[in-house]
């Protein structure tokens, strides 16, 4: 199916959007609304003025002034006054607050609205003037108080007050600004086609100007002449007076003779154009100058706006072409006359050195040599920062936001045609688009890319991001390495290409995006009117709207619904997708069968005041959309000022903004903040985070801003369903109770389930209360738990907690007196041994379920009795819990409690079945910080930690199958994983790894010869497969593989023999075949070790993080010269997380730079205290070693310490019997050399 559309760009349609969001909204809110049902506190993210370097700040300058010490500059953009300390080129913020308006006369200037200022002037004391185009006022900022004031003009339009006090008068559109000698202000008067005189008493009079565009004279008294349209004024240093107007296309002289104010034409014959360059100026030809500026020798220069062109008119009347007119963008340090500019405004003259303002966003200077440069303003009006607190940067309109896993919040600095990131440490960066708009890039660095109006933003849990690139109808995606591709769109405006590949398909205005835990990518076409889905297969498709604009199909198939101008898009985590469905002010969802219902809103434009039904509320511009794991709908009401929340109940609530426009309240609560048309919402893991839209007369341009999160506290249950057994037809009553911390509301559902299990069954209608009543009617065993419900619509974030009781067994029987104790457990599983040091005793209380067709065994021990046991065996314990049979998994689960007691008893404890063991010292868990990341105590009621061995799920074959397939290994038995956990409720967190080796044995299989095993590797979820240390162990006649992780995950026993032809009768040959077969050391793309090869920086990270097992650690460096996307970046960063290597003082890492013998050596002397590997030789013994070498004086000092270390330890040979060499560079095969030494010696390895 194709549609032809009209096309239209970009910037029109988002004009159109907002233009229509503006209409259905009313700027200030149409309704009652102003209670609010929840608040938080509210803060400030990113987005300022912008301050900093002056040629970094983003600016849009019209009107400027300067004296000795500094320039004065009225934005435009931002309604501010900003001041450059000419000695620092440092800029700041001089007066106004960035709303456009009038008011703070009295008091600070930088607290007071300032309107558009397109004048600006110093008197002799350094106040500064401020002529205010649409206030219709000239207003003064004092030097010495910076106190603000109007001292002309009443702020009506008009003309009115000659003779009399300025501040009386009436002004029409007031431009340019000038004083003379003696203080008195002049000032362009456009509208009423006048300049007029302030004179040092105060009283204001015309000075030239007619006031009508009658009869045009020349050569006569100034309040004869007709000026039309006056822009700029200026007086040279013998107080002639020239005054550019703008519809004539000239400039005025006007000078004192006799006691008659004469005025004549300086430049210009009347007619627009460019000519005239090198004769009389009066006769030359200008087109709407806006500007001009004399300088002490006399000379006149005129800001020829429609010719881009600075002209000038020397002592002689002669004029030329000063600056522009090239091709040269922006042309620093070449000729002006060369470079190339937009329509200079205004211009000023400074110790020989000409300034001018344009609107291409800079102030320029052309010094007395005639070289152009840049003196403040970066070409862009609301980008600035990158590098800086994001704070203190500057954004354009923020259309997406996004969040991952490590606090990093990306961003879509829409107008700015970018992609940023404000780190965890506040720091903003761009990661994709440059300040040019346009489609390139693909298969390259995202950074060096071009997108255009990018408005959709999403994150999967790989660390992949999905961008909307709206203008080139593309959905482009970053991977985790930081390069750029296309993933749908062929970059044709239409709708056409669903069931085939995304990439062949034309969109529309692509504007949101979002992700299902399945990976599905959903995105909402603005201008096609549909949501359409790319599925894992890289095929599209429409999943809701049938692409014309309307509202239709409600409680149907979303495919066949009608929908108008679609924006935000999000899924939550059952797969349901929300969207912000603009055109209908509605929220809309999209179930998992594909059917589509209102959410929120009714179609009509208001501000409903929360606390009623989501669905019954007027709506005054939904756009951006988030969804929380419990269900809460987030979206901003865009022209309500507000933005609010849908709870899982259909409730609709207000989360922040008291429904008038603004950018004020941070600090404060998050109902009485003042919004300005939010746009994106995003959520983090306690914080709403939102942007707000630019629009008159919020500012300063666009903001991020956040809400604290506060949600429902979890119930806690004090009271489980005991076990119990009835005859049929006997009555049976269920009873779990719980309480909860905080003013919510509590309820129960119930649930019944086929296994004991507290998750996973069917909800039990009507079943509500504390208590539930079974049927007895059929023989057999049922179970039942209770999940407890919090429900507090009085907090921003999450409106529902809940917890799970245990599930309780019902045993129905046939006949007879009912059990009068619990159902006994199952048979097969009473095997559970408990031992400690070396003494075991029987423990009955562990159950065995089925779980997606695994068999699950959970130990839970008597604890009362492991307690006394423990306390009775003294301190270091060893404890074993030992489970019999073979089940798919098998848990030790204990109170956080009693886990804390093991740690505090610097327990060691194992988990063990006939298939696989898992020790570890229990301090290495770290109960405390563990279980707190739960937002739980260590001790808190009903707090446990797990430890789990398990066999490889489906998936987790799958995955060791195709990494195996990558790498080129087998896999010698199948791979079992391994897990420490702390549970609270339906919540988990996983052991982040730990500060020592953990051991996770795996029995080798009989009919496995122990000679073929290689090494264990650990399995990532990318489908690639790292190198953990690994010893063959016998145990009780059971050959065991021991891998000693400082992580937990899924192991692989697996053979990988390698051997390098290049080692052949090499002294190196075993140390680097063992390396290269245990996956630490590669060999080149010839498959050759190169053994003599000097090592870099990098390449020793990269084998001593593989060769001890580290994690890779994504993200950001410590380094500055450390990238994400370097091939090495994440064993660096493990290492340096291990304290193993570490930088230069200038903040580097330096990783091509070749290492020495003694940096490699050092950080293995590091590594020793990792591996817990003990010195043979006593410290004395490790000097005299190092003594016994010739160059012993050349090691360093920083190095000494740990080059003794690895002596004692016997890592260490010197490149001869009596030369150490430890300034020399260290070579592939020394390297691998030392590494096996290190891990053989640690027993880390066989």
């Amino acid at each position: 199916m194709v549609k032809q559309r009209r096309k239209s760009s970009l910037g029109d349609i988002f004009k159109c959007l907002m233009a229509f969001m503006i209409l259905v909204g009313a700027a200030e809110g149409l309704g009652s609304g102003t209670a609010s049902a929840a608040k938080a506190p509210i803060g400030f993210v990113a987005g300022s003025y912008g301050v900093g370097q002056a040629t970094d700040v983003a600016q849009n300058v019209t009107a400027m002034a300067m004296n000795h010490d500094y320039i004065y500059l009225s934005d435009l953009f931002y309604h501010v006054i900003r001041r450059i300390d000419r000695s620092t080129q440092q800029e700041v913020v001089y007066a106004g607050n960035g709303v456009d308006g009038y008011s703070g006369d009295g008091g600070p200037a930088k607290e007071a609205r300032v309107g558009i200022a397109y004048g600006l002037a110093l008197n002799a004391s350094g106040d500064l003037y401020i002529s205010e185009i649409e206030n219709n006022r000239v207003r003064k900022i004092d030097a010495a108080t910076g106190i603000i004031t109007t001292v002309v003009g009443t702020g009506a339009a008009g003309f009115d007050g000659d003779g009399g006090p300025a501040g009386d008068a009436e002004l029409n559109k007031p431009k340019g600004l000038a004083f003379d000698a003696s203080g008195n202000l002049y000032i362009a008067d456009s509208q009423n086609l006048r300049v007029r005189k302030v004179d040092t008493a105060g009283d204001i009079s015309t000075y030239a100007g007619v006031g009508n565009i009658a009869v045009a004279l020349d050569n006569a008294p100034a309040t004869d002449i007709i000026l039309q349209y006056p822009s700029d004024v200026a007086v040279d240093a013998s107080g002639n007076v020239y005054i550019a107007t703008v519809s004539d296309h000239k400039v005025w002289k006007v000078k004192r003779i006799g006691s008659v104010d004469m005025m004549s034409t300086f430049a210009g014959d009347s007619s627009s154009g460019y000519a005239g360059d090198g004769g009389d100026a009066k006769f030359a030809k200008l087109y709407r100058p806006l500007g001009v500026a004399t300088d002490s020798d006399g000379n006149v220069y005129i800001a020829d706006s429609t010719n881009k062109r600075i002209r000038k008119v020397d002592i002689t009347g002669n004029i030329t072409t000063f600056a522009g007119g090239g091709v040269s963008v922006p042309g620093d340090g070449g000729a002006a006359t060369d470079a190339g500019f937009d329509t200079p405004i205004d211009i000023q003259t400074s110790a020989g050195d000409v300034y001018f303002t344009a609107t291409d966003n800079r102030l320029r200077m052309v010094d007395n040599s005639g070289i152009l440069s840049t003196v403040a303003g970066n070409g862009t009006t609301s980008y600035s920062g990158d590098g800086r607190l994001a704070s203190t940067a500057q954004l354009g309109n923020v259309y997406a936001m996004a969040m991952d896993t490590s606090g990093n919040l990306f961003y879509a600095d829409t107008e700015n045609n970018r992609i940023r990131r404000i780190d965890a440490a506040g720091i903003v960066t761009t990661i994709a688009g440059t300040d040019v708009a346009g489609f390139f890039g693909d298969g390259g660095p995202a950074a060096a890319a071009q997108l255009t109006s990018p408005t959709g933003i999403a994150l999967d849990a790989a660390g992949n991001l999905y961008i909307a690139d709206s203008g080139n109808q593309r959905i482009r995606k970053i991977d985790a390495n930081g390069v750029i591709s296309t993933i749908a769109g062929n970059g044709t405006q239409g709708y056409s290409g669903d069931g085939g590949p995304a990439t062949a398909a034309a969109m529309n205005a692509p504007i949101g995006v979002a992700l299902d835990p399945q990976g599905n990518l959903f995105v909402s076409e603005l201008t096609n009117h549909v949501i359409r889905k790319i599925g894992t297969d890289g095929i599209v498709s429409t999943v809701a709207g049938d692409g014309t604009a309307g509202f239709a199909g409600d409680g149907g198939s979303a495919a066949a619904a009608r929908l108008k101008s679609p924006v935000g898009v999000a899924a939550d985590a059952a797969g349901n997708v929300y969207f912000a469905d603009l055109g209908n002010l509605r929220i809309r969802k999209i179930d998992t069968n594909g059917n589509i219902r209102t959410i929120g809103g009714t179609g009509l434009s208001g501000d409903a005041s929360p606390g009623g039904a989501a669905v019954d509320a007027d709506l005054g511009g939904p756009t951006g959309i988030a969804v929380n794991a419990i269900g809460d709908v987030y979206f901003t009401d865009s022209t309500d000022h507000r933005i609010r929340k849908i709870t899982p109940d259909g409730i609709l609530i207000n989360v922040a903004g008291d429904g008038t426009a603004g950018n004020s309240g941070d600090g404060g609560m998050s109902d009485l903040a003042k919004l300005s048309m939010p746009y994106a919402v995003a959520l983090g893991t306690d914080r709403l985070y939102l942007s707000t839209y630019v629009s008159p007369p919020a500012a300063p341009g666009g903001r991020l801003r956040y809400v604290e999160l506060e949600s429902a506290a979890a119930p806690a249950i004090t009271q489980d369903p005991a076990d119990t057994g009835a005859n049929v037809g006997d009555g049976v009553t269920l009873s779990a109770k719980a309480t909860i911390s905080d003013a919510g509301t509590l309820g129960y559902q119930w649930y019944s389930n086929g296994t004991d299990s507290n998750s996973g069954g069917t909800p039990i209608a009507g079943a509500t209360g504390d208590t539930y009543t079974p049927p007895t009617g059929a023989v057999g065993t049922k179970y039942y738990y209770a999940v407890a419900v919090n429900t507090n619509n009085d907090l921003t974030g999450a409106s529902k907690a809940y917890a799970a009781s245990q599930a309780a067994a019902v045993t129905v029987s046939a006949g007879g007196p009912a059990p009068s104790t619990p159902t006994p457990t199952p048979p097969g599983i009473c095997c559970v041994q408990v031992i400690v040091n070396g003494k075991a005793e029987q423990d009955c209380a562990s159950r065995q379920t089925v779980k997606d067709g695994r068999t699950v065994v959970v130990a839970k021990v008597n604890e009362q009795r492991l307690a006394q046991r423990i306390a009775d065996a003294g301190d270091r314990p060893i404890v074993v819990i030992s489970i019999c049979g073979d089940p798919d998994a098998a848990i030790a689960d204990l109170s956080a409690g009693m886990a804390k007691t093991l740690e505090e008893k610097n327990a060691t404890l194992t988990l063990r079945t006939p298939k696989a063991f898992y020790t570890l010292s229990v301090p290495e868990i770290g109960t405390a910080s563990l279980t707190a990341s739960l937002g739980a105590a260590s001790t808190s009621e009903g707090t446990r930690v797990q430890i789990e061995i398990a066999k490889a799920t489906a998936e987790q074959a799958d995955l060791a199958r195709r990494a195996a397939s990558g790498e080129e290994f087998t896999i010698l038995a199948s791979p079992f994983s391994y897990a420490v956990r702390a549970v609270f409720g339906d919540k988990q967190a996983a052991a982040p790894g730990y500060d020592h080796y953990v051991q996770q044995g795996l029995a080798l299989p009989d009919s496995i010869d122990p000679a073929q095993v290689t090494t264990s590797l650990v399995l990532a979820s990318d489908g690639t497969a790292r190198h953990v240390p690994t010893k063959l162990e016998s145990i009780d006649g059971v050959t065991y593989v021991v891998a000693r992780s400082l992580a937990d995950g899924t192991n692989a026993v697996v053979r990988h023999p390698r051997t390098f032809a290049d080692l052949a009768g090499y002294w190196a040959l075993p140390e680097g075949n063992d390396m290269g077969s245990r996956m630490i050391v590669f060999g080149d793309e010839k498959g050759l070790f190169q053994p003599k090869r000097d090592i870099t920086r990098a390449e020793f990270a990269a084998m001593i993080a593989r060769g001890l097992g580290l994690r890779p650690v994504t993200g950001d460096s410590q380094f500055r010269d450390v990238g994400a996307a370097d091939w090495f970046a994440g064993e660096v960063n493990a290492a340096a997380g291990r304290g193993l290597i570490v930088g230069y003082e200038d903040g580097t890492f330096r990783p091509q730079a070749k290492i020495t013998r003694e940096e490699a050596i050092a950080i293995v002397g590091r590594a020793i205290e990792l591996t817990g590997l003990e010195a043979a030789k006593t410290p004395a013994e490790g000097e005299a070693l190092l003594s016994g070498y010739r160059d012993a004086t050349k090691v360093s000092s920083w190095a000494h310490d740990r080059m003794i270390d690895s002596l004692r330890a016997g890592l260490v040979n010197g490149r001869s019997a009596s030369l150490l060499a430890p300034q020399s560079p260290v070579t592939r095969s020394e390297v691998a050399a030392l590494i096996r030494r290190l891990l053989r010696n640690s027993e880390l390895i066989s």
